[in-house]
């Protein structure tokens, strides 16, 4: 893996995550400083110009930040598992990392619903030299949906992660030819997923996934166990359907802390100083 000193992250969203990738790559700038440069890859069925000028505005905070959009005709992935309201078909776009960044080793991939927190040099110098990607490993998929795991063809011991943060070894699901194994599950197994593109991440590279701490996933199940210390946590994943954004998220305990963090860098975001 080439360059530690250069960060490769890439968002998937659609025109609506404007406004939260902005915070989410801003908290990663303020907090990533310590590389001489980050570059942040928008895969998107269409971000407006305007959209894209204020996201842009952002490679003013420093000087080794740069911005680069891919358009991606995300039609195919309407036959894909769709049965999670408020997720994009366009999450099925990061099947295509591998493909679209040709060039690229490695990337950290990051859902626009996240929140960074800490330095990310430990998490991108990760060993992944034998596995396809990284992520945090979530017990939660054993207790809530019980036998689940082994119906879509895991073992019970499988890592099983929220596939909103991954370190992806570009390199070797070119090798292993894993983009195409990924879109063919997701036609093959569209009538069997609960979970849409996150459980066909889980099953394609089942065996190529090694486990991360969850301070670099910290998702909603996580906070309801309050299993870390707020300075403990680097990468805060605001997972399910209530967002921070929105009007009532500041009314849940369990979010409050983060919520409020959130709305902090929200407003920092917005002026755009470092």
């Amino acid at each position: 893996m080439k360059d530690e000193n250069r960060l490769d992250i890439v968002f998937g969203i659609d025109d609506g995550y404007t406004d939260p990738l902005i915070v989410t790559a801003y908290s990663v700038i303020k907090n990533n400083l310590s590389f001489n440069e980050i570059y942040f890859h928008i895969i998107t069925n269409g971000v407006s110009k305007n959209n894209q000028k204020k996201i842009k505005n952002l490679e003013g905070t420093f000087s080794g930040i740069h911005f680069d959009f891919t358009l991606v005709d995300d039609t195919p992935f309407k036959e894909f598992p769709l049965n999670i309201k408020h997720i994009s078909p366009i999450s099925y776009g990061r099947f295509l990392i591998a493909d679209i960044f040709g060039t690229l080793e490695k990337v950290l991939y990051l859902d626009a619903d996240i929140l960074v927190l800490g330095d990310l040099s430990e998490l991108w110098s990760v060993d992944i030299r034998d596995n396809c990607i990284a992520g945090s490993h979530k017990q939660y998929i054993n207790r809530q949906f019980p036998g689940y795991k082994e119906s879509i063809g895991l073992s019970q011991d499988s890592i099983y992660i929220n596939s909103g943060v991954m370190l992806m070894n570009l390199k070797r699901i070119r090798r292993l030819n894993k983009t195409q194994e990924l879109l063919a599950n997701a036609k093959k197994l569209k009538d069997t997923v609960r979970i849409q593109d996150q459980d066909i991440i889980n099953i394609t590279f089942n065996g190529e996934i090694k486990n991360v701490h969850k301070k670099y996933n910290y998702t909603d199940s996580d906070r309801r166990e309050a299993s870390l210390r707020e300075e403990e946590v680097v990468i805060v994943h605001f997972n399910t359907q209530n967002k921070p954004w929105g009007s009532d998220f500041l009314n849940n305990d369990t979010n409050k802390l983060f919520a409020e963090k959130y709305l902090e860098y929200k407003h920092e975001a917005i002026t755009a100083k470092i």
